[in-house]
């Protein structure tokens, strides 16, 4: 039996499949848990998301930005955005189905000495505060409240995190970490928004991963989300979207042996 970890599949099913081929995945004996991100900017973001559901039994995704993003869509939040590629799932006849089962993801996953979660880890939280705040905010994403959470992760102006949050703010401001973390300055350790490479951060900013409290010091945490920063390898953290929808490639990471496997793009719409 093995365990992997599959970088951001973003709707890029046929590239997914030929992943599987290359690391002989069997469903009796192996394991897949995804960085998040299955869906959107790929041209088969439903295949993905119904071959997932028909493999749950030892399939285990987290939440990423773009499912969070599919169910503010599916709740009637328009987007500006032309990349958008999942109309073709929000009008399908098993739509609900998916959708519901989506909204139950875990938004981080602790096993042993790894924590996978889609973008990072806030610099001023300890490692039981991180678990405590997914924690609660899936409950949250859960509840009968969770359409109105879903709404306001959609604001246009969302609160930076601070531990003065309460409520649905503080559940917001967990979850914005957690699914698109990515810089933060080092002077007051506010999230910052940014896609390019470490290498071209601001002057006084940081990647979440260099900052990390030390109670994770026994902690390797595993994430996708920055396809600027590629495959990314350290004692402390993992990353493995490696911008297979712009033309790079998908990665399993088998866990036992930390062997890394690539598959080069071969969807196209």
């Amino acid at each position: 039996m093995a365990t992997y970890l599959i970088g951001d599949v973003h709707g890029c099913f046929r590239t997914f499949r030929k992943l599987l081929s290359r690391i002989d995945f069997k469903r009796s004996r192996d394991e897949l848990y995804f960085v998040g991100d299955l869906v959107n900017r790929g041209p088969r973001s439903l295949d993905m998301l119904r071959w997932a559901f028909d493999h749950k039994d030892i399939v285990t995704p987290v939440l990423g930005n773009h499912e969070l993003h599919l169910l503010g869509r599916a709740r009637g939040h328009r987007s500006d955005k032309k990349t958008d590629t999942f109309d073709e799932l929000l009008d399908a006849r098993d739509a609900d189905k998916l959708l519901r089962w989506v909204r139950s993801w875990p938004l981080v996953i602790q096993s042993e000495q790894l924590l996978i979660v889609h973008a990072g880890v806030h610099p001023a939280w300890t490692l039981d505060e991180t678990l405590e705040l997914s924690d609660k905010a899936e409950a949250r994403l859960r509840d009968k409240r969770g359409n109105d959470l879903i709404d306001a992760l959609h604001d246009k102006n969302p609160a930076d995190w601070s531990e003065t949050l309460r409520g649905q703010d503080r559940a917001c401001a967990a979850i914005r970490v957690l699914t698109r973390a990515r810089l933060f300055r080092n002077k007051d350790l506010t999230q910052i928004a940014f896609a390019g490479s470490p290498d071209e951060a601001p002057q006084g900013c940081a990647p979440w991963y260099k900052l990390l409290d030390e109670s994770f010091r026994k902690t390797t945490v595993i994430t996708g989300h920055w396809a600027a920063l590629g495959y990314h390898a350290s004692k402390r953290a993992i990353s493995i979207d490696t911008g297979c929808v712009y033309g790079g490639t998908l990665s399993a990471l088998r866990l036992d042996k930390l062997r890394l496997t690539q598959e080069a793009l071969c969807d196209t719409f």
